[in-house]
Formats: C-alpha cells, sequence, structure tokens
C-alpha cells in the first residue's frame, strides 16, 4: 500500500470520514503492493 497526495485543488473527500460511510470494493496484490478501492456513500 502506497500513499497518495494530492498537490492542489479542492479536496477530494471531506475532512471527516467515518466508517459508516466507506467500503472496501476490493485488495488486489500486486507484488509487494497492494491496491485497496475503496466506496464512499453520499452523506
Amino acid at each position: 500500500m502506497q500513499p497518495v497526495f494530492l498537490g492542489t485543488g479542492a479536496p477530494l473527500l471531506p475532512r471527516r470520514l467515518t466508517s459508516k460511510r466507506v467500503r472496501l470494493e476490493s485488495a488486489t496484490r500486486d507484488g509487494q503492493q497492494v491496491q485497496l478501492v475503496y466506496s464512499v456513500a453520499a452523506s
């Protein structure tokens, strides 16, 4: 897993994101890394 940072622009997500709104959709291994795909429910 690698962190990803967005340099500029509007925030992608609200500052507070509770676990009730986030769902892990898939986890794929690629060598020593893993790709995690999440969905976020509307507030």
